[in-house]
């Protein structure tokens, strides 16, 4: 059996120890990184590079593409806001 030994990006690990230290239920840990993933994929580029209206744009390919509606969708907000305040350095 082989392991992964792939070097975890900073911005990566960031995220992980961020995660454990608010000590989010596995399902929400699931749910915040799967959201990062698909935000990354739609970008085609670090999330850590989003700008407000790259994190629109996707909001809006979310109701577009999976019809999300009520808690998911504020769930997926919620995730995509926080990751920008917490990754994304202010301009200036």
């Amino acid at each position: 059996m082989s392991h992964n030994t792939r070097p975890i990006s900073p911005l990566r690990q960031r995220m992980i120890d961020d995660i454990m230290m608010c000590k989010l239920t596995p399902g929400t840990r699931s749910q915040y990184l799967r959201a990062v993933i698909n935000l990354t994929c739609f970008l085609g580029r670090s999330p850590d590079t989003a700008t407000p209206e790259d994190l629109r744009r996707y909001q809006l390919h979310l109701l577009a593409s999976t019809k999300l509606v009520g808690p998911n969708r504020h769930s997926c907000v919620h995730i995509l806001h926080d990751h920008a305040n917490r990754y994304n350095p202010a301009p200036g």
